[in-house]
């Protein structure tokens, strides 16, 4: 059964997000651990994840591309390989932080952006017995 229901669009408070670094992080960073982040919709724009920066409450994007997905993306000691192309990106970047999150975004826009508790699923495996709930 699935429980998740994937959906396409702006995130909606309450829904789990999936948020994408650049598609290339994995050619530069095949085994780094900044690909992307699953974070909790709080309110329009506003994101809770785990990490440092949400130490002060929920987020919005753009502090989160630029503090988090950015960094990871941007850090040099855990590049493995193409190290030059990694090289020009950063500095087009560095020169123009704004272009990492139109970038991300269109990276972001090829996946399924939020998910959603299907309720009615849950419901239907509750009645099956192969999950009990407590009374």
């Amino acid at each position: 059964m699935q429980f998740l229901n994937a959906v396409r669009g702006a995130a909606i408070p309450g829904s789990i997000t999936y948020c994408t670094n650049l598609f290339v992080y994995s050619k530069f960073k095949p085994n780094g651990n900044g690909s992307g982040i699953n974070l909790f919709c709080t309110d329009q724009d506003k994101f809770v994840g785990f990490g440092e920066i949400y130490k002060t409450g929920p987020q919005s994007l753009d502090v989160i591309e630029s503090k988090d997905l950015l960094v990871e993306f941007i850090k040099k000691e855990d590049i493995e390989r193409h190290h030059g192309d990694h090289n020009k990106m950063t500095q087009a970047l560095q020169g123009n932080p704004s272009l990492f999150g139109i970038w991300r975004r269109e990276n972001q826009n090829a996946i399924d952006f939020y998910h959603f508790f299907d309720l009615e699923e849950i419901n239907k495996f509750i009645e099956t017995g192969e999950i009990y709930t407590l009374t």
